[in-house]
């Protein structure tokens, strides 16, 4: 089989190497009958504590789903959490994550309202939220504004990953994986003990894929993958009072990600998996990180906790702008990202009368995103019928932008009784952007845009809490309400800046939104664990929302603006039931409505009483899982599905073909050992087959110029094998 591209020998080497140790010997213990699962521990609140227990809506897949579920990426998990949506990832690669309908800023300075905390350390590109779900303990999906208990940009809700430490025994995996559009995955992981105090982890993964979309043009595939990463811990445990966990991780991608197939505008054919443009599109990232967590005991029972941050990445795209087979317009994006964070908190210890935490936070983040294009200029106005004005030369522009983040945080809990207690936070932000833009070519002096400003600055320091009460109907009932604020900086205009921008500065700076969360939830489990449900109610009074207005007659200029008020309303409901010792099913639901109360685009659009047009109506999923006991060792059984409906205002990214709403099957037979060292499965994604679009957006210059309605279907039915030996 023929892999495009070429895997390094250092990568590769490392991928090997975690492969052959999963031939050493050894094994681990045989997965527990589905009606002897214990409860599920979650440190969504700081502290470890019960699913169940915690006043929060969370979704949590540990080590077992992403067994059954096989995600490459955080987008695969997505349709399988309640009111969240992961669209594909845009042509630079950047994954927009929506949850409860809230999602990215309407600038790429804006910030998220979805924070993402990868060990405890918060991670602001947008093209690495998408991370590989590789060698992870866990994944928790916290919904609604979390500013009392985590750092940045948590407006929406956050999604705290946490990788799998370092064991003080010699054990590890290796995993190798073939399937269909040639799809070859090779992983491993390694732990080694140094010492008795000192553990070392070494784990890596080769993904390489063939691609399934055709490019008429070219004859090559448009979606072919090939990535890599790695990961090497250190973790130190000199006493019972301390321990100090170092991470290291890495990884690069030489993709070729296709920005969508034309289904509205010139060569359009709105047939799936079928490309008709003159560039390859590509898109290379390489990425570091490094995390030190330490964690000391006071004598006093208290914890003192820091968590240092560094993290930079480095991407490169390219992207065929007219999405045809003519030579009109080519866009090479470049987008660098340094993150330094540190979070210094002290916990008290746990108390059936009052406990609490409290935190210091900082965050600086430094982002140059630089658009060019090789082909543009004079060549595409000659294309459009206007007459060349100069020689083509290199047109594009350039944004740097700085943010700095402060931040004082408490959280406490008082226990008035055994059944009920009262709970709540503050936290003081401090939040600091700067903008730098640069323009040049002719083409963008011809339509007017400047050739060098300093955007300018902005400064704020709100006050955002959370309050609530729980209260337990008995050991298997407990129930919650709150009320928690959030809020999302102000946005500056970091695209195609005009001179008219210059004189219009309320159409370049926005105020910050701000968000109420009032939220009532009840979680049960059943004395014999066969049943968990956890249940969520809540209305979001959402004021001063941040929006992007496209101005005529070139749609891709903006102005930036708040609209007054609006209001998002739902419910969410995930669970699970162990029918028998050896079936068990789970599923998730969520419902979402949201509403504009009042919105003037300007004099002559009013969209009070529209909806936000940028998330599904229901998202849906449940699974069965078997297990079937065998002399040597077991038969396991999953299948899955999901479906995303969509509400009739559905326009992400203001196309104007209908999306409607798409579901999948998945399914999964496995063989284990009664050892646990031998695992063979075979897989199935989308056994029936559908190739309904998942996401459209409106790709165009407006003016009549290379507007394009372009759709991302779901990848078609596929197949493979996982062969994995643990030790």
């Amino acid at each position: 089989m023929a892999l495009r591209g070429k895997i390094g020998l250092s990568r590769l080497a490392l991928a090997a190497a975690a492969t052959w140790a999963g031939y050493a010997g050894g094994g681990v213990a045989l997965a527990q009958d589905v009606a002897d699962s214990e409860e599920i521990i979650v440190t969504a609140t700081k502290r470890e504590e019960r699913l169940q227990d915690v006043p929060i809506a969370v979704t949590v897949f540990g080590e077992e789903q992403f067994e059954q579920l096989r995600p490459d990426n955080l987008s695969d998990l997505g349709a399988r959490v309640p009111n969240m949506y992961l669209p594909p990832a845009d042509e630079s690669q950047t994954q927009y994550i929506t949850l409860r309908g809230l999602g990215p800023g309407v600038t790429r300075s804006s910030g998220r309202s979805v924070g993402v905390y990868i060990d405890g350390a918060y991670s602001s590109a947008d093209s690495l939220t998408n991370l590989p779900v590789s060698d992870l303990a866990s994944i928790e999906i916290l919904r609604g504004p979390q500013g009392t208990l985590f750092g940045r940009d948590t407006i929406g809700g956050a999604i705290n990953v946490t990788t799998r430490a370092p064991s003080d025994e010699f054990s590890g995996f290796a995993e190798l994986e073939y399937g269909s559009y040639e799809r070859l995955a090779l992983s491993g992981g390694m732990d080694i003990p140094l010492s008795d105090v000192l553990a070392l982890r070494v784990s890596a993964r080769q993904l390489n894929y063939g691609g399934h979309i055709d490019n008429e043009f070219t004859g090559d595939k448009a979606d072919s993958l090939d990535q890599f990463s790695g990961r090497v811990q250190l973790y130190f445990t000199p006493s019972e009072r301390f321990d100090a966990r170092l991470v290291y991780s890495h990884s690069d991608r030489d993709d070729s990600p296709t920005t969508g197939e034309n289904a509205g505008g010139t060569y359009a054919d709105q047939i799936p998996y079928r490309v008709n443009i003159n560039v390859q599109e590509s898109f290379v990232q390489d990425a570091d990180s490094l995390t030190l967590a330490m964690n000391y005991e006071l004598p006093s029972g208290h914890t003192l906790t820091s968590i240092s941050g560094w993290s930079q990445s480095s991407d490169r795209s390219l992207v065929d702008r007219d999405l045809t087979p003519d030579a009109i317009s080519t866009q090479s994006i470049l987008y660098d990202v340094e993150d330094v964070s540190q979070e210094i908190r002290l916990t008290s210890p746990d108390s059936d009368r009052f406990d609490y935490l409290m935190g210091l936070y900082y965050l600086r983040s430094e982002t140059l995103n630089r658009d060019t294009y090789p082909l543009f200029g004079a060549a595409w106005l000659a294309n459009v019928g206007f007459p060349p004005i100069l020689p083509d030369v290199l047109d594009g522009q350039e944004r740097a932008f700085t943010s700095t983040s402060w931040a004082a945080f408490v959280n406490a809990n008082y226990y008035l009784t055994d059944r009920f207690s009262i709970f709540g936070g503050v936290r003081y932000t401090h939040d600091e952007k700067e903008v730098s833009h640069t323009t040049f070519g002719e083409v963008f002096g011809a339509f007017g845009f400047v050739s060098a400003n300093l955007v300018g600055n902005t400064e704020e320091e709100p006050i955002t809490w959370s309050l609530g009460a729980r209260y337990a109907l008995s050991d298997e009932w407990k129930t919650y309400f709150s009320v928690s604020t959030g809020y999302r900086s102000s946005s500056l205009k970091d695209d195609f800046l005009t001179a008219a921008d210059l004189l219009n500065p309320a159409g370049n700076i926005t105020e910050p939104e701000y968000v109420t969360n009032y939220e009532f939830g009840a979680k049960y489990r059943s004395s014999d664990g066969r049943i968990a449900a956890n249940a969520a109610l809540f209305y979001m009074d959402y004021s001063d929302i941040q929006v992007s207005i496209s101005v005529p007659p070139l749609l891709f200029v903006r102005q930036l603006q708040n609209a007054a008020a609006a209001h998002l309303q739902g419910f969410e409901l995930d669970g699970s039931y162990a029918l028998t010792d050896n079936l068990a099913f789970s599923g998730s639901l969520g419902y979402l409505e949201s509403e504009y109360d009042d919105f003037h685009p300007s004099p002559s659009l009013d969209l009070s009483g529209t909806g936000f047009g940028n998330h599904p109506e229901w998202t849906i999923s449940a699974a069965l899982d078997y297990t079937h006991a065998l002399q040597s060792g077991e038969l396991l059984f999953h299948l899955d599905t999901t479906v995303m409906t969509v509400p009739d205002d559905f326009q992400p990214g203001g196309t104007a073909l209908e999306l409607g709403g798409y579901s999948t099957l998945n399914g999964q037979i496995a063989y284990e050992t009664a050892s646990g060292d031998w695992r063979l499965a075979v897989w199935g994604q989308n056994l029936l087959d559908h190739d309904d679009p998942v996401s459209t957006t409106l790709w165009g210059a407006g003016l009549g110029l290379n507007q394009h309605n372009v759709y991302i279907y779901q990848p078609p039915r596929s197949l493979g094998v996982t062969l994995r030996r643990a030790f």
